[in-house]
């Protein structure tokens, strides 16, 4: 890092609300810094958004250049029907490359939160020279990682389809937990989508 990337004023803290249209899909994002700084990517995990980064990227805006979109069917982005749009983490990682390409960016680091990690990884395999670092944030990057206890969402990434039998397991004491996402009619129409590997 040069030195006057070291000591940025402090007008480079802001966070700027931006769009860009990929495929016809409208994807929000945030980004702060100076243009000219180190990029940081920052991928958000389920059921979050670009917002959980708000905090990090006022306190890192003044070394870096931070990136944060929102996914496909999440935040303030476009919500394609899963009829006709395949939610999986393959194309989540399809819209984020093309993101970083419209946005003409070549070398980045990349901050991977929960399903930040199996699209960040997709994306680091891709173009493997573009990434300068990984940062892992409780993620599970492979199928193996995921335990038994996401029997039930597996399912459901399977089957598409889930009653109230199949998308709830016993809690301690009395009644039921339910697994999130418990059905199709429960996932609000702005695509909390489930996922596939």
């Amino acid at each position: 890092m040069q030195a006057s990337q070291m000591h940025r004023p402090v007008r480079d803290r802001a966070i700027h609300h931006r769009r860009v249209t990929i495929d016809g899909i409208n994807l929000f994002y945030r980004e702060a810094g100076a243009p000219d700084a180190p990029v940081l990517v920052l991928l958000h995990g389920f059921p979050s958004s670009s917002v959980m980064y708000a905090g990090l990227m006022a306190q890192l805006a003044e070394h870096y250049r931070l990136i944060a979109p929102d996914y496909p069917g999440f935040g303030h982005s476009d919500a394609p029907d899963p009829e006709t749009f395949v939610y999986t983490f393959d194309r989540l990682a399809h819209f984020t490359q093309r993101f970083l390409d419209a946005l003409d960016i070549e070398r980045y680091a990349l901050y991977l939160q929960d399903y930040g990690g199996p699209i960040g990884m997709r994306i680091a395999l891709a173009h493997p020279e573009r990434v300068s670092a990984l940062i892992v944030q409780n993620a599970v990057m492979h199928e193996e990682g995921l335990s038994g206890a996401w029997a039930l969402r597996r399912r459901f990434w399977q089957e598409r389809q889930c009653d109230k039998r199949c998308c709830h397991r016993r809690g301690p004491a009395s009644g039921t937990w339910p697994v999130w996402p418990i059905r199709r009619a429960s996932i609000p129409k702005r695509g909390r989508a489930s996922m596939r590997f």
